[in-house]
C-alpha cells in the first residue's frame, strides 16, 4: 500500500502518475494534486479521501476507484471491467461509464454531462447531478429512492423513459432531491444539454423523514443540504454557501445573500432572490446554469445570477432588480416579466413570452418564430418617428423589420433594439414570425389603478376584480400585461399616497377600466388560468 501523507509533505506542485497492482490511498487535504491523466491500472485499488485529482482520471480494466472526499477534474472515465464507487467529494463534468464498467454513487456531487453507455451498470442511491445526465439505451441505470413524480403526478412504474418535455423528480435514498428533464434544443444545429433517461430502473426504498423546520444557512458547512424536498424551506443568508447541483422540488428557496453553486434547479418551487452582500456584489451570488422547471416561480429582486439561466415550459420568472448574466433562455411555455434590474443576452424561443416594462437588456437579444416580446413604456419610436397613434393601454403589433425600435420603459429606462430578421448569432434577431408589441402605459402614482390621484381602497377593488387577467392596469409598475400579487404589493406599499394637488375624476366602472386597459395575451392568459 502506498499512503500519500497530507500536505505540506505532498504539496501544491507534487503529483503522481498511474499505478498498477497496488492499493493507493490519497489523503491530500491542503492543496495536494494528483496529476492530469492519472490512471488506475489493472489490479490496482485507488482510494481518494481528500485533495484533488486532475482531468482525465481513468479506472482501467480490473481496477477499483473509490472516492469519498476531495475533488476530481473533468473527463473521469470508468473503463470496461472497472469498478468506481463514489460516496462523497465532487466530480467535474464529462464523467463516462463505459460498457462493462460498474459504477455505484451513494453521495457526492457529479457535474454536468454524466453518460452511462450501453453495457454499463450504474446504481444511484445518493448524491447530486448536473445537467446533461444520460442513461443511454442498453445501459443498466438504477435510481434507488422514492417520491417519484412524472410531470408532477405520482409514478409507480418499474422503469422510466423520458419523452420531450417530461420532468421527472424524486428523492434518492440518502434524502437528496433530483430533477431530470428532457428538453431538446429549439435550434436543430445547436447541441442540446438536456437529460436522457431510457429504461431507467426505479427501486423504491424507505426515505429519511422530511424535516419541515425552516433551514437557515449563514456559513460554509459540510452538513449543508444538497437540495430541498416537498414542503421544505431554506434561506441562504450572508456568509452561507450551498454547493453545485442544488435542486428544490415542491419547496421554497430564499436567497438573501451568500453563494449558491452552479446547475441549480427548481421544480414546482418558489425561489426568492432578494439580496445580501458578497464582496462588492450587492446581493446573493448564484452560479451558472440556473434552471426554472415546470410549475416554478422565480422572483429576482437583487443579487447576481450567473450565465445560463433557463426558464422552461410552465415556469414564471419575475425580475424586478439584481442582475442576470448572459445566455438567458426562455423556452416554450415560459413567461418572463422584466420590470427592473439588468439582464444579459436573451433568447426568446418558440412559445415563450417575455414582457418588459423596465430594467436593462444587453445583447444579444433574439426572438424566434412564435415567441412573444411585449414592451410597456411611456414613449416609443420606430426609426426617428414617434408612434403617436398609440392608445393608452392597447397593444400595437410591430411588423416592421430592418428598423430600430426605441423608447422609454415604464421605469424610465431607455431601450433600443435593432429589428433584424437575420439570425446572425451576434447581436439582434427578431423573426418576422415572432410577435412584437408595444403598449403605452400611464405612469402616474404607482398603485393608483383608477388614476384619481390617490392610492386608496378603490384601487384595491380594481386590482381584486382584475387579478389573474391578461391586462395592463393604469399606473401599473411591476407586471404590466398581467394582474398579479406583485401589483397588490405595490398598492399596499403606496397606500395613502396622494398627488399634490389631488386630481378628482369620476370613479370609472370596472367594465370601462378593463375596456381601456385590455391587452390580450394568449400565452399569459394560459398562465393566468393555471
Amino acid at each position: 500500500m502506498i499512503n500519500l501523507p497530507p500536505a505540506p509533505d505532498f504539496g501544491d506542485s507534487e503529483s503522481i502518475g498511474g499505478v498498477a497492482g497496488e492499493t493507493v490511498q490519497l489523503n491530500v487535504l491542503d492543496g495536494g494534486l494528483v496529476g492530469r491523466g492519472f490512471d488506475a491500472l489493472s489490479g490496482s485499488e485507488v482510494n481518494i479521501v481528500g485533495g484533488s485529482a486532475g482531468d482525465f482520471l481513468k479506472a482501467l480494466p480490473d481496477s477499483e476507484l473509490n472516492i469519498s472526499h476531495g475533488s476530481i477534474g473533468s473527463f473521469l472515465g470508468a473503463e470496461s471491467d472497472s469498478a468506481v464507487n463514489i460516496s462523497g467529494g465532487s466530480v467535474d463534468s464529462l464523467f463516462e461509464a463505459h460498457s462493462g464498467s460498474v459504477v455505484r454513487i451513494s453521495g457526492g456531487s457529479i457535474g454536468s454531462n454524466f453518460k452511462a453507455h450501453s453495457g454499463s451498470v450504474v446504481g444511484i442511491s445518493g448524491g447530486s447531478f448536473g445537467y446533461g445526465f444520460s442513461a443511454n439505451s442498453g445501459s443498466e441505470v438504477e435510481l434507488i429512492g422514492g417520491d417519484f413524480l412524472l410531470n408532477g403526478l405520482a409514478f409507480g412504474e418499474a422503469t422510466v423513459t423520458l419523452s420531450a418535455g417530461d420532468v421527472f423528480t424524486g428523492t434518492l435514498a440518502d434524502g437528496s432531491a433530483f430533477v431530470f428533464t428532457e428538453t431538446p434544443s429549439p435550434i436543430a444545429f445547436v447541441p442540446a444539454s438536456d437529460d436522457r433517461l431510457i429504461g431507467v430502473k426505479l427501486t423504491p426504498v424507505a426515505l429519511p423523514t422530511i424535516n419541515t423546520t425552516p433551514i437557515f444557512i449563514d456559513a460554509e458547512s459540510p452538513e449543508r443540504p444538497s437540495g430541498l424536498r416537498a414542503g421544505q424551506t431554506l434561506t441562504l443568508q450572508e456568509g452561507g454557501v450551498l454547493g453545485d447541483n442544488f435542486e428544490a422540488v415542491d419547496a421554497t428557496l430564499n436567497i438573501t445573500g451568500g453563494s449558491l453553486g452552479q446547475s441549480t434547479g427548481a421544480a414546482r418551487s418558489v425561489v426568492n432572490i432578494t439580496g445580501g452582500s458578497i464582496g462588492s456584489i450587492a446581493g446573493g451570488l448564484i452560479g451558472n446554469a440556473f434552471n426554472a422547471y415546470d410549475g416554478s416561480t422565480v422572483n429576482i429582486a437583487g443579487g447576481s445570477v450567473g450565465d445560463g439561466f433557463n426558464a422552461y415550459d410552465g415556469s414564471l420568472v419575475n425580475i424586478t432588480g439584481g442582475s442576470v448574466g448572459n445566455l438567458f433562455d426562455a423556452f416554450n411555455g415560459s413567461v418572463v416579466n422584466i420590470s427592473g434590474g439588468s439582464v444579459g443576452g436573451i433568447d426568446a424561443f418558440n412559445g415563450s413570452a417575455v414582457n418588459i416594462s423596465g430594467g436593462s437588456m444587453d445583447i444579444p437579444f433574439r426572438a424566434y418564430p412564435d415567441s412573444e416580446v411585449n414592451l410597456f413604456g411611456t414613449e416609443f419610436f420606430l426609426g426617428d418617428e414617434p408612434l403617436d397613434s398609440l392608445t393608452l393601454g392597447e397593444a400595437m403589433l410591430i411588423t416592421d423589420r430592418n428598423a430600430i425600435l426605441s423608447g422609454k420603459l415604464v421605469d424610465g429606462s431607455s431601450f433600443e433594439f435593432e429589428l433584424i430578421d437575420n439570425n446572425n448569432f451576434t447581436k439582434y434577431f427578431f423573426s418576422v414570425d415572432a410577435v412584437l408589441t408595444v403598449t403605452l402605459v400611464a405612469t402616474g402614482l404607482p398603485g393608483d389603478y383608477n388614476n384619481d390621484g390617490v392610492v386608496d381602497t378603490a384601487d384595491y377593488t380594481v386590482w381584486r376584480d382584475a387579478q389573474g387577467q391578461a391586462i395592463a392596469l393604469i399606473n401599473e409598475t411591476v407586471t404590466p400585461g398581467e394582474v398579479t400579487p406583485e401589483d397588490y404589493t405595490v398598492w399596499a406599499d403606496n397606500f395613502g399616497a396622494e398627488l399634490a394637488p389631488p386630481v378628482t375624476v369620476p370613479e370609472p366602472t370596472c367594465v370601462a377600466l378593463l375596456s381601456m386597459c385590455w391587452l390580450a395575451r394568449s400565452s399569459t392568459r394560459r398562465h393566468g388560468a393555471n
